[in-house]
């Protein structure tokens, strides 16, 4: 209640991210869940309010903090890890590919999930590939992950 209106971020495997937002009205609100949950009615139809080219070949996406970062990951070279700030657009961290393997190998990136840890403030990202490895970000600390984890044998899709 009190919000002014609805935001939606989508992004388009080619890479588009766009901020898409709709009016609400506290006052028709909805039952939520919860004792005091409402949830409130949009009143308008959704409208695009910004679009940016963020990545080439996105596979995953993930918004935080009330949708003003959004975190993205792909598949390909160049397509790591990356966290914008959706209000300027700006790309606010680039993660840095993982060292090369004890042959000099570096396979592409295929980033097939993403999570923000929770309580560290989109600080703390937690990314799973589709080589069944787990990677855990700290933006804080490195451009590298922070812990790699082989995990299984299979793609890994949520987190």
């Amino acid at each position: 209640p009190g919000r002014a209106g609805a935001r939606l971020i989508t992004v388009t495997e080619g890479g588009d991210a766009v901020v898409h937002a709709a009016p609400c009205d506290p006052a028709a609100a909805s039952p939520g869940f919860g004792a005091d949950a409402a949830v409130d009615r949009i009143v308008e139809e959704w409208t695009e309010s910004v679009r940016w080219k963020a990545m080439g070949h996105a596979a995953a996406a993930r918004a935080g903090a009330g949708g003003a970062v959004l975190a993205l990951g792909g598949k390909g070279q160049g397509n790591d890890l990356a966290l914008y700030d959706v209000e300027t657009q700006q790309l606010a961290f680039k993660a840095k590919p993982p060292t090369l393997n004890w042959i000099g190998y570096r396979a592409p990136p295929w980033v097939s999930a993403l999570q923000f840890m929770p309580g560290s403030d989109c600080k703390r990202v937690l990314l799973g590939t589709g080589e069944h490895a787990l990677r855990l970000y700290d933006v804080r600390t490195d451009k590298r992950a922070v812990m790699d984890l082989s995990v299984g044998e299979a793609v890994i899709t949520s987190l």
